[in-house]
């Protein structure tokens, strides 16, 4: 049973501990207390992207939790009772995946030509609240990895697939380095190590603090087994799983997700990225300097959020900078580039949890904004409505790259791209959010080797939320862009989103959010997960 009786809260300490935490995050999340502990959270103002905000609150304070157990056990007390049952049940281990062929995304980042696995690497660097023990620390690492087959997954050579993974088959590395050594040099070790078809793609090594110096944690992975999202979701796993929290084990992993992906036939949508094309084009800002990655020069615009929520802020701050853009853009309705999430749920891969999914998911694809020439907030829906019709949460396009048909493979590989990246999802959470300890701080180390590397847009912009503010930060090489251009752009695009939140009515159900999913698609998700409730209901009966 994963309820409590009618009105009553579960019993016993921990589970009474638990429910006030539970409640708390239902507070932090809803912007008011539930009505007792038998409120349920979808009559009481949640909505499916709130209950992946729950999800990552909860999980932000030490629980094991995933969206189906927000929809499972959508009340306070049943939540509880199931979160603190859990507490001491055994970590489960995940099934090992199918050898198959690697998803669209890793296909463009193979074939971008970067020959060593260092180009395509990210490393943190966690500060802890005190002394670590290296042996618990790498038994946790050791959980995460077992929890997330992705980890150590090999990209091998395959003469039909020309690359293909086999999880399991590459080894990851874990490493106690002598008190006080540099986080740098721990950095470059790691990547020297990471070999795509034998492995590590994976490191986890524990620097102990010199003499009034904490302990640190350096954790890198190739790009080719995790993206952004999968970043916090290690990261919290790891703090968790030190913790002694048992740690839930991805049912049907990347490889699953990718031979799903791979399955399907995107020439239908080939019309469709056509159109989302037909705005590229180059921008009357180019300079004739190198566009390499050698130089980068990076600036914020920052626009106070309304007090009532910001259901709106991503599709307001895609609108917007498409609107500033206009004096420079090749067209009037200006293609960009978008980065999703690429957690659309799979009807083929029921067993597969967005939520606790690690891998390389992340889809970059084309959009042409929909300006239509009139009010920005008549933009505003347009783009709204755009967004909703994305296909597959952009993943076809990515696969017109590897389409069967040569035609098709040949004239995608030769359209022009958009020049302009806008990462209109944000973050859902801080990657190093780890508030139940026992991290507190953190460095990153991006990518090494790539100042020689050709850039593939002009500017760079992400959109974040940060102490009540939306945050909208614009990269790019002042040697190649015109600074003063892209600084007017910049300002513009504050004053028109600044107009679109003060002008528009928050709906942050109606909308899509932060997490890259759509609200058809995580309805979708949510039929099911009502079908099962309503099975294991009827044996129960």
């Amino acid at each position: 049973s994963g309820g409590t009786a009618p009105g009553a809260a579960p019993a016993g300490p921990v589970a009474a501990e638990t429910l006030a935490r539970v409640t708390a995050a239902w507070t932090e999340v809803l912007g008011a207390e539930p009505a007792g502990p038998e409120a349920v959270f979808f009559t009481s103002g949640g909505t499916s992207l709130l209950a992946v905000r729950l999800a990552h609150t909860l999980r932000a304070d030490g629980f094991t939790v995933t969206l189906k157990d927000v929809f499972t056990h959508p009340t306070p007390a049943g939540l509880a009772q199931a979160l603190a049952a859990r507490r001491d049940a055994p970590a489960d281990h995940a099934p090992v995946p199918p050898v198959g062929p690697p998803g669209p995304e890793q296909e463009m980042l193979l074939g971008r030509g970067l020959s060593r696995v260092e180009d395509l690497s990210h490393t943190h660097v966690l500060t802890a609240e005190g002394p670590l023990d290296a042996e618990r620390l790498r038994r946790a690492a050791e959980d995460v990895v077992r929890a997330h087959p992705a980890l150590t997954t090999a990209v091998r050579p395959d003469d039909t697939l020309g690359a293909r993974l086999v999880p399991g088959a590459a080894d990851w590395y874990s490493s106690a380095e002598p008190a006080g050594t540099d986080p740098r040099q721990v950095v470059d070790a790691q990547r020297a190590r990471f070999d795509r078809a034998a492995g590590p793609l994976f490191a986890v090594s524990h620097l102990p603090g010199g003499a009034g110096e904490a302990d640190r944690v350096v954790i890198g992975a190739s790009h080719l087994v995790i993206d952004g999202m999968s970043w916090g979701i290690v990261l919290a796993d790891l703090a968790a799983a030190y913790r002694g929290e048992p740690l839930a084990a991805e049912r049907a992993g990347y490889a699953e997700h990718a031979a799903v992906v791979r399955a399907l036939d995107p020439a239908p949508h080939a019309g469709y990225w056509r159109a989302q094309s037909a705005g590229a084009g180059q921008y009357r800002w180019r300079l004739d300097g190198p566009n390499t990655y050698a130089v980068e020069r990076q600036f914020e615009v920052s626009v106070p959020l309304p007090p009532d929520g910001h259901g709106t802020l991503q599709a307001a701050a895609l609108t917007a900078v498409a609107r500033a853009l206009g004096p420079w853009a090749p067209h009037a309705q200006p293609s960009v580039w978008l980065i999703g999430l690429g957690r659309d749920p799979l009807a083929a891969l029921p067993d597969w949890d967005p939520d606790r999914a690690v891998g390389f998911y992340s889809a970059a694809h084309p959009f042409r904004v929909p300006l239509t020439g009139g009010p920005a907030e008549d933009d505003l829906r347009a783009t709204v409505t755009a967004l909703r019709g994305i296909p597959d949460s952009g993943k076809t396009f990515g696969l017109l790259g590897c389409a069967a048909d040569p035609g098709l493979r040949a004239e995608f590989a030769a359209m022009d791209g958009p020049r302009v990246v806008v990462n209109h999802l944000g973050e859902l959470t801080d990657p190093v959010d780890c508030s139940a300890g026992p991290f507190t701080a953190s460095a990153q180390t991006a990518a090494t080797g790539n100042a020689e590397v050709e850039r593939e847009v002009d500017v760079d912009i992400a959109v974040q939320v940060r102490d009540g503010h939306a945050v909208l930060r614009w990269l790019y090489n002042p040697d190649a862009v015109d600074a003063a251009a892209v600084e007017a752009a910049a300002e513009a695009a504050g004053r028109e989103l600044r107009g679109l939140l003060a002008g528009e009515s928050q709906d942050p159900g109606g909308l899509p959010g932060v997490t890259g999913v759509t609200e058809e698609s995580m309805e979708r998700l949510f039929a099911r997960l009502n079908r099962e409730r309503r099975e294991r209901q009827g044996e129960q009966v």
